[in-house]
């Protein structure tokens, strides 16, 4: 079996966020207009974090 790299739980971290991000999007689906605009604000900082985490590893598979 091969030993887990600094990789691997990155993938997993960003799996992770990307679940928070469809299950926030399932929610708002049946949320009630008023819980609306605080899912939003949440979407988008989970979005960000998807974002910086995909970013973060492009660096490191860049060597920087």
């Amino acid at each position: 079996m091969a030993i887990p790299r600094k990789l691997d739980g990155d993938l997993a971290a960003l799996g992770d966020t990307a679940s928070t991000i469809t299950t926030t999007l399932q929610t708002m689906n049946h949320a009630s207009a008023r819980d609306v605009p605080g899912m939003r604000a949440r979407l988008r900082e989970n979005l960000q974090t998807f974002v910086d985490q995909v970013m973060d590893m492009a660096d490191e598979a860049a060597g920087r």
